[in-house]
């Protein structure tokens, strides 16, 4: 029995349940539960949450990123010898991370300075663009689970 591999597995396992958990969250209960909120009040509190939550996910991708080249490398003989659903994997988390990146550099800013600056306006379009990568990354990270869980055992 391997210890050290399913510390490993399970720790990544983590990661990716905080990920995308927090994103699950964000889009099926935060949203649709500000809905009757005015758009100050909406806008107020995403500027309180997302900032945590993009540290959770910062924090996150560090743990996948870890444990995900730490099993490949001690029990799969380096990047590409896990199989072909593990291939998938990572090519799913370098979108998910570029659109991470991407929403925490260009559209989380541009609503945070717009926000602060009083423009409502421009704050609610920046923010529907983060929301609406979130919403991608979502469906994203599922697939992504579902293909990490079930594609050890698909064709055996």
């Amino acid at each position: 029995m391997n210890y050290l591999y399913g510390t490993i597995i399970g720790l990544h396992l983590l990661g990716a349940v905080l990920w995308v958990g927090g994103m699950f969250f964000a889009v099926a209960v935060l949203r649709p539960s500000l809905a009757g909120q005015s758009p100050a009040e909406r806008m107020a509190v995403w500027r309180l949450v997302l900032p945590r939550f993009f540290r959770w996910v910062a924090a996150a991708i560090v743990l996948l990123v870890v444990t995900g080249l730490g099993a490949l490398h001690l029990y799969h003989g380096g990047l590409f010898g896990a199989g072909l659903h593990v291939d998938v994997m990572m090519l799913f988390a370098l979108v998910m991370v570029a659109f991470y990146l991407f929403a925490v550099a260009l559209p989380w800013r541009a609503f945070r300075k717009a926000l602060d600056g009083g423009d409502l306006a421009a704050a609610a379009h920046h923010l529907d663009h983060v929301k609406a990568v979130v919403s991608v990354n979502l469906g994203l990270g599922l697939v992504t689970a579902f293909i990490g869980a079930a594609g050890t055992f698909i064709g055996h």
